[in-house]
């Protein structure tokens, strides 16, 4: 009896000891100053031959983008950039990509260097002097989105209700001009930040009639994005940092008068 009753008091003990460990992490990720948003942005090739990226920023492949930030709260994010940082990311089993610092606390990577294999895992690496960081995401397929290929120029809606996405990317351009008409892609660490943390945002999106000026053929790429779990977050700020992927897929969608 004196034996089982040591055994259990050790259990407990023990219990109590992990429940402890995992609470401070909570804390740590709470309280770490680094903040990092990041988005993993593949593209398909177009199944169109209507549809030309070479005119577009989308022709290079998939692109990674990472802001970093060096704050407490999100109302310092946009005021504290880090820079200076070592950045990379590794898909699968390929080797690891080094990401580009462009200014104002963003580094880029793109190019075929860059793989998007879905289903794959994506680990970022963050150094800091002599301190380390990470994230990871899994990478997730195209979305099937219902996109008409004749349209009347009205809002449009995009639906991804029915499958399992935290966020919907949009971005439409003309096909003749390349011009983009539409893009909901965020460009700073605060939108991203907003796009991350938005409200039943993987349901849908609705394309405004202003994408659509005139009659024309437009290109219509959408992308089902997922959050990676802040759980396989290491030493940030899990409350305010996010990484995220998805790969765009284009339609075409003809606002042309039929005869």
């Amino acid at each position: 009896m004196l034996v089982l009753l040591a055994l259990t008091g050790c259990d407990l003990l023990a219990s109590g000891q992990d429940q402890i460990d995992d609470l401070q992490d909570t804390l740590d990720g709470l309280t770490n100053p680094l903040v990092v948003q990041g988005i993993v942005l593949g593209v398909a090739e177009p199944e169109s031959s209507e549809i030309d990226l070479s005119k577009t920023d989308f022709s290079k492949g998939t692109v990674v983008t990472v802001f970093t930030a060096d704050a407490a709260s999100v109302n310092e994010i946009e005021n504290a950039p880090v820079t200076g940082a070592s950045i990379s990311i590794k898909v699968g089993q390929q080797g690891a990509v080094d990401l580009e610092e462009v200014g104002g606390g963003a580094y880029k990577a793109a190019g075929e260097e860059v793989s998007y294999n879905a289903s794959a895992l994506a680990e970022l690496s963050v150094g800091i002097g002599d301190s380390a960081a990470g994230a990871q995401v899994i990478l997730p397929p195209a979305a099937n989105a219902s996109v008409p290929e004749q349209h009347d120029g009205s809002p449009m809606l995009i639906d991804l209700s029915s499958q399992e996405y935290d966020q919907v990317l949009v971005v439409v351009f003309d096909v003749g001009s390349g011009q983009v008409t539409f893009s909901n892609e965020p460009r700073d660490v605060m939108e991203l930040y907003e796009f991350s943390t938005a409200d039943d945002a993987g349901a849908g999106l609705t394309i405004p009639a202003s994408a659509f000026p005139d009659e024309s053929i437009y290109a219509v790429g959408v992308a089902g994005l997922v959050k990676g779990d802040s759980v396989n977050f290491s030493s940030m700020n899990t409350a305010l940092s996010s990484l995220q992927a998805g790969k765009l897929k284009f339609y075409p969608v003809s606002t042309l008068a039929l005869p």
